[in-house]
């Protein structure tokens, strides 16, 4: 990365001088890194590991937390995991999700054109701070996308309404869990997410899924919809090396792995 002389796998996240990706897994890909933290050339930030991530014994601390839904603990009945909202709360979804079935709504998957929409939503709801606005993000995607649909675990989903995409989410489904990998709502459809969202929990229960994963950030809607957050640990080799929260630019000679 030349802006902050970082090296970095794409697609990460590329935003505000920080890239990562989540539940990351390491040595098998770089066997140096047990000497990682008393490497010459400088600081490393590793985050979203998962547990024992590293390979090695190193203290870490928790990151963040990873949010997921399992069917199995519902018996893949959808009916069973509504009852974990409250009345209230449910009245509220329910009135929410209605809205939209009387306004109406189609899906389609795997429309491959839908990706470019994906982006074109991000970038004019997020401007220069949408993930997608860095070229070499966006395009690793499309690369990453292309990987899956000729693999067969491309999930493309799309919500269509008034003639026009409204909401994307791209996915992957390999060895029984989903992860859902990027998405975008039209700004012009508050509430739209919430569609998709329950979608993809109705589908890994009829799919009997073994696992649906919604990534990190502890939005709102992840507690209203009772996701399970599960940590993700971060090592760094410099204690004053410091990037959680911050939007500064990693410091020169720095080098950062996502993976």
């Amino acid at each position: 990365m030349e802006e902050n002389q970082s090296y970095a796998y794409f697609p990460g996240e590329a935003w505000e001088g920080r890239t990562w990706l989540e539940g990351n897994r390491l040595p098998r890909m770089h066997p140096f890194l047990p000497e990682i933290s008393q490497a010459s050339f400088g600081a490393c930030d590793i985050r979203y590991l998962v547990p024992g991530g590293m390979g090695f014994d190193e203290p870490m601390e928790i990151d963040d937390h990873g949010y997921h839904f399992v069917p199995e603990k519902y018996g893949y009945n959808l009916d069973n995991y509504l009852q974990e909202f409250s009345h209230k709360s449910m009245k509220r979804l329910a009135k929410e999700l209605a809205n939209f079935d009387e306004r109406g709504f189609s899906l389609r998957v795997n429309h491959l054109a839908d990706f470019d929409h994906l982006i074109g939503m991000n970038i004019s709801r997020y401007g220069s701070s949408s993930y997608f606005y860095d070229v070499r993000f966006s395009n690793s995607f499309a690369d990453l996308l292309d990987l899956l649909n000729r693999n067969g675990w491309l999930r493309l989903t799309t919500v269509i309404m008034d003639n026009q995409p409204v909401a994307i989410d791209l996915g992957c489904i390999y060895n029984g869990t989903y992860t859902l990998l990027a998405g975008g709502t039209h700004q012009d459809y508050p509430g739209i997410a919430k569609v998709i969202n329950m979608h993809h929990i109705r589908t890994a229960c009829e799919e009997r899924m073994r696992d649906v994963d919604f990534l990190c950030g502890a939005f709102s809607w992840k507690t209203l919809f009772h996701l399970e957050p599960r940590p993700l640990y971060r090592f760094a080799n410099q204690a004053s090396m410091s990037l959680k929260g911050s939007a500064r630019p990693v410091e020169k000679e720095s080098w950062i792995v996502s993976a």
